[in-house]
């Protein structure tokens, strides 16, 4: 390490998630060329045995980068429940060795796992966000909800950005599609719930359902509600499979019972996709009353109906596809959240690199 690096805490590149796709769109939009950041993951979807000890070495790794002065900050993207106290670790030995800190919440079950945990828990968590230099969050809701948790925290909003795909889309009547975490907090037996009821009126339809979980389990639980033939369940996808799928779908839907501002559904959005999705997180800010529809956590019902009329109804489809377009590029493009980051990271007192890069992940 020849200067010293932004340490970007996250998960594992092979790590399936929203933190991975963040700090990938960072890579691929230019940011470790015009920054010296260095990517270390403190975490990785295994066994026990296997997380500990990836928690483990990076510990050390950073310790010794600490040591040898070779840190300027510390850019740690973090969830809630373990990931939190995790990145908090890495932060405050960093705010100890004089690094710059900046704490990225990404998780928007924070504030209810924050009302759950002990009153101890709950000063520490608060000494946490106002002892770092920067807290970050991903709408101006959640900005307001700190602020008044934690009124001395300095708390900037940060949006995910999204590329639109490269090809054009060639939508098939009736693919709605669903990606993310298979299971329950991410409403998978809801859609799976609803779906009954629009396959009476649009027989046509597929829920192409892409994501890591209890496949088996799914696909038995699919077989017995009689949808197997209305269901594709592909696994987790990636790169250019994830790109087929947005391509060729014609509506997006995510039931999530929390979210922050998942990428996802600004894909949707920038893809011309109409979205289907629940009043969670930053989702209602980020669609603005013009992308889609929005419903309930929970209300498979709800869900249905939503699903069911955008079906019906292929002129609100497309004037929906154009907001979403013009609301991705205004708000949620590349240009706009990289630039605001380099003018944080600016703001910090960091410097960028000091010849240029290629650009190449930089990781540990």
């Amino acid at each position: 390490m020849s200067e010293r690096c932004i340490v970007m805490l996250g998960t594992d590149m092979n790590t399936p998630g929203g933190i991975t796709a963040v700090i990938r769109s960072y890579r691929d939009g230019g940011l470790f060329a015009r920054w010296p950041v260095r990517v270390l993951p403190t975490f990785r979807h295994a066994t026990t045995g296997d997380k500990l000890l990836t928690a483990g070495r990076a510990l050390l790794k950073f310790t010794g980068w600490l040591l040898r002065g070779q840190v300027a900050a510390v850019h740690a993207h973090t969830a809630a429940r373990a990931s939190f106290w995790r990145k908090s670790t890495f932060l405050m030995l960093g705010r100890l060795a004089g690094a710059k800190t900046i704490l990225h919440l990404h998780d928007g079950s924070f504030p209810a796992y924050y009302d759950k945990v002990s009153p101890l828990a709950q000063r520490l968590i608060r000494y946490v966000l106002s002892h770092v230099d920067q807290v970050l969050v991903l709408t101006p809701s959640w900005a307001d909800y700190l602020q008044c948790l934690v009124p001395q925290a300095r708390v900037d909003v940060l949006a995910n950005f999204v590329v639109p795909l490269a090809q054009p889309r060639t939508p098939k009547p009736g693919h709605i599609l669903f990606m993310g975490r298979l299971w329950r907090d991410k409403g998978i037996f809801d859609l799976i719930d609803a779906a009954g009821a629009v396959v009476q009126h649009y027989p046509h339809v597929r829920f192409v359902c892409a994501g890591d979980g209890d496949l088996p389990g799914l696909r038995a639980l699919i077989a017995e509600r009689g949808l197997s033939d209305y269901f594709v369940l592909p696994g987790w996808v990636d790169g250019a499979a994830k790109q087929a799928l947005q391509a060729e779908a014609d509506l997006f839907v995510l039931p999530s019972y929390y979210e922050g501002l998942p990428v996802g559904v600004l894909e949707a959005m920038a893809n011309g996709i109409p979205v289907v999705a629940t009043d969670v997180g930053g989702i209602a800010e980020a669609m603005n009353g013009e992308a889609g529809l929005l419903i309930a956590p929970g209300a498979p019902g709800q869900l249905a109906q939503a699903l069911l009329k955008l079906l019906g109804d292929p002129a609100l489809c497309a004037t929906m596809a154009a907001a979403g377009r013009r609301r991705a590029a205004a708000v949620y493009s590349e240009a706009a959240v990289l630039g605001r980051l380099s003018s944080l990271y600016a703001g910090l007192g960091l410097l960028p690199r000091v010849a240029a890069a290629d650009g190449a992940l930089e990781m540990d």
